[in-house]
């Protein structure tokens, strides 16, 4: 069972002095539920939550245009947000993984989404630079928080440097030539 920040209610692993959020040093108190367990309930809530919404989605469309038609990109998207959370839940320890799960997800699902609208033209010269770049940042961004164990105000200012050179970046690949 991992501990638990009795100010912020953050999980987070036995050999952290402090919580990684707050950075309370107060003892922590114990789980009540297994960490295993936790993290299955998660997968099986989100995988429900999904499941309802996009078989809701689809019967509504059904419903009104009688053949499925709108409700492509609604299912694209719970799909999205569905793999991803679950995808980030089987990874929770590996950050590295976390960071790369989120972005090549987030590819995947604006390839199809070019797809379904048609679209193509925006989705190489544009959102694929974007993707890369946003992972790239990203990447560093957790690397120099976990090389120099950053404190909440640290992490927050390492990400808020990240989120300026990510506005550069998108500049320099929207502005042409």
């Amino acid at each position: 069972m991992t501990p638990i920040c009795d100010e912020c209610g953050i999980r987070y692993e036995d050999d952290q002095a402090e919580c990684p959020l707050c950075a309370r040093r107060s003892p922590p108190q114990r789980g009540s539920i297994p960490e295993a367990h936790s993290a299955r309930h998660f997968r099986e809530v989100i995988t429900f939550t999904a499941f309802s919404a996009g078989l809701l989605t689809f019967i509504t469309d059904l419903a009104y245009s009688g053949s499925p038609g709108w409700s492509r990109i609604p299912l694209l998207s719970l799909g999205y947000a569905w793999l991803t959370m679950f995808l980030l839940s089987l990874a929770r320890r590996a950050k590295y993984l976390q960071v790369m799960v989120a972005w090549v997800s987030t590819g995947g699902y604006l390839y199809f989404l070019s797809g379904l609208t048609g679209g193509e033209g925006w989705f190489y010269p544009t959102a694929i630079s974007m993707v890369a770049a946003a992972a790239v940042i990203s990447l560093l961004v957790t690397a120099v928080i976990r090389l120099f164990h950053m404190s909440f105000p640290g992490r927050v200012s390492t990400g808020l440097v990240g989120v300026a050179l990510l506005t550069v970046c998108i500049d320099l690949i929207l502005t042409p030539g």
